[in-house]
């Protein structure tokens, strides 16, 4: 999407965390993660032959409802977001190229976002939780409400790709080599 910027305040001028979507509050999260199913009635069920009463099993699999963490879940990775950008200076030249791919098409930028401080550390957060409880449901929930790719200063020397988030699945069983290659994919697909 074309950045739209929203004054947070104590980060003014800090076109990054502008760019972002608000956090949802509370009743916005229930809103938001909570998703009901229409389901046949009695008479609908038994109107349908077997393929169709079957088949709208699969409905409930659409069913969500807001499980506790995912309130913590959307103000931590928010505050990840942040806290990161925060952290961040852009270096702006514009007799520096830097070249990009966009869409098929030969972009060049002439800006890049490096740490203010070598020493400041990645943020982030741990979600751990047993199998079938929620936790890639409520990140793929999570991730609805934020745009992946941002564009900045589109029309200018100054443009930007804000790449807010990457999806990067974990080969198991393999080594560093996949995982940088799977992270370039998940570049290549932001």
């Amino acid at each position: 999407v074309n950045a739209r910027y929203i004054k947070t305040a104590g980060y003014e001028g800090n076109p990054y965390i502008e760019a972002l979507p608000r956090g949802y509050s509370y009743m916005e999260i229930q809103y938001a993660y909570n998703k009901p199913v229409t389901v046949p009635t009695v008479d609908e069920l038994q109107a349908m032959d077997e393929y169709e009463q079957e088949d709208s099993v699969d409905i409930l699999d659409n069913f969500r409802v807001s499980l506790p963490f995912h309130t913590l879940l959307e103000k931590q990775f928010h505050q990840a977001l942040i806290s990161s950008y925060k952290r961040r200076k852009i270096i702006e030249d514009s007799d520096y190229d830097v070249h990009l791919t966009i869409k098929g098409k030969d972009v060049v930028t002439h800006n890049k976002l490096v740490p203010k401080n070598m020493s400041d550390p990645a943020i982030g957060f741990t979600l751990l939780g047993t199998s079938g409880c929620g936790k890639s449901t409520g990140i793929n929930m999570l991730l609805s409400h934020y745009p992946q790719t941002i564009f900045h200063n589109w029309d200018s020397w100054q443009r930007r790709v804000q790449i807010v988030y990457l999806l990067v699945h974990c080969t198991p069983n393999s080594n560093f080599q996949k995982l940088y290659e799977n992270i370039g994919e998940a570049i290549d697909n932001a």
